[in-house]
């Protein structure tokens, strides 16, 4: 996927792709979900919809939470 097909599509497709990235990279980290979020504060339900694709009001500061633990 390169940039030019985020950019044609709808935020909540893009934010579906973000929750799906970040699993993947919490996985490849060996991090829980309730790691994730002791680490973060935020809270695991929201997190699992995150990953789920179920969050669309997903704010940016919770995404650049999620990225620096």
């Amino acid at each position: 996927m390169d940039i030019n097909s985020i950019n044609r599509m709808p935020v909540s497709q893009v934010i579906i792709i973000l929750g799906r990235r970040f699993k993947e990279y919490r996985l490849a980290y060996n991090l829980t979900q309730k790691e994730v979020s002791e680490k973060t504060g935020i809270n695991l339900i929201t997190i699992r919809k995150f990953e789920n694709g179920q969050l669309y009001n997903i704010t940016l500061h919770l995404i650049l939470t999620l990225l620096y633990i």
